[in-house]
């Protein structure tokens, strides 16, 4: 019974091991308002903090405010992280039922990007099932010519800022 407890916690740890060195395909986005274009590539070198969000949830709209003032405009005004990489919050729309409160949404917690997944399809394929959901990608890493996204953080739920601010501050630093 021992030997199989112990290979039960070796793959549990493999497993949670993967999952932090995960890298996330491709994707491309439509601006909430424009509808260009937003590629992932377009954030080569950067930490990007991707924010799920809806205009009627409750949750969502508590969390906003602080990721944008406390995520983007803290680390935009420090010129990133404490090893220099800069830091986008990509607020991204689930909510296909009312463009205007939205709009609303946006304007009155002042996200500087917002696009929209109205579909659900990022936010499934990312391993969301419910709302605000947080994922905080790397995308320093190389991958031959290309960057590789590499995907260093999920939560449903908002476990604060500081949360955030923490992860955010190790991206860059020596690796184990």
């Amino acid at each position: 019974m021992k030997p199989f407890l112990v290979l039960a916690l070796i793959v549990s740890f493999a497993a949670k091991f993967q999952l932090r060195s995960e890298s996330l395909d491709r994707f491309e986005l439509k601006r909430f308002g424009t509808g260009e274009p937003v590629t992932l590539d377009e954030f080569t070198g950067k930490i990007v903090v991707l924010d799920f969000f809806a205009s009627w949830c409750q949750p969502c709209a508590n969390s906003a405010p602080a990721v944008e003032s406390q995520i983007q405009q803290y680390f935009a005004g420090r010129g990133g992280n404490r090893h220099g990489i800069p830091v986008q919050v990509v607020s991204v729309n689930v909510d296909a039922d009312d463009r205007a409160q939205t709009a609303a949404f946006v304007l009155k917690h002042k996200q500087s990007l917002v696009v929209n997944d109205v579909d659900g399809a990022l936010l499934g394929k990312l391993g969301g099932r419910g709302l605000p959901y947080f994922v905080i990608l790397d995308g320093t890493q190389k991958s031959g010519p290309k960057a590789r996204f590499e995907i260093v953080y999920r939560k449903l739920g908002f476990e604060g800022a500081p949360a955030l601010q923490q992860v955010i501050e190790k991206i860059g630093g020596s690796r184990p």
